[in-house]
């Protein structure tokens, strides 16, 4: 007896859990001229936004003023940081990114959680590529490591306050070179 009232109250659950009312994988009903009208749009959508990355990839190059506060090797440029984690945020998988940007090197550690960090080595690449087209001629770096994430958290609100950038440049040095493996 007791093993039947469990047996039904797993099947009420199941039952429950299963129905596609609420459900986000539920396919709306739509005409098909309407569907293929969408798949255009999308098309459309995703060649602007490519049109759109190739033109920013030559307006993000390291602005460098004459001086010796250029220092172009350490040299952070924040506006291609924004981008490349405007970027990453497009992947549905990827909840959140940071982004460092110092001299030519891009080190970006992106946010997965769910059963999407089953995913995590085909992440890392698709991150890697768009950002890679987006800014031809630099060395992008890619991890998915929280203890990552967090460094990097750390070493972005630094840069922001300003300090040496010398000492950025030897810590982001080592966070690239344990994102390497």
């Amino acid at each position: 007896m007791k093993y039947l009232t469990v047996l039904l109250v797993a099947v009420a659950f199941f039952n429950a859990g299963c129905t596609l009312q609420n459900s986000p994988a539920q396919k709306p009903q739509t005409q098909q001229s309407e569907g293929q009208h969408s798949q255009v749009q999308k098309l459309q959508t995703q060649q602007s936004d490519d049109h759109t990355e190739a033109h920013a990839a030559q307006e993000l190059q390291p602005q460098t003023q004459p001086g010796p506060a250029a220092d172009q090797a350490a040299a952070a440029n924040t506006a291609l940081a924004a981008k490349s984690k405007a970027a990453a945020k497009k992947l549905a998988a990827v909840e959140d990114a940071v982004v460092v940007v110092l001299g030519k090197n891009i080190s970006v550690d992106v946010k997965v959680t769910g059963f999407n960090r089953l995913r995590l080595p085909a992440i890392r690449r698709e991150v890697h590529a768009k950002i890679a087209h987006m800014a031809p001629g630099y060395r992008v770096f890619v991890s998915t490591d929280k203890k990552i994430y967090w460094e990097l958290e750390q070493l972005n609100s630094q840069i922001q306050q300003g300090g040496d950038s010398d000492a950025f440049k030897e810590l982001l040095d080592k966070i690239d070179k344990r994102m390497r493996g």
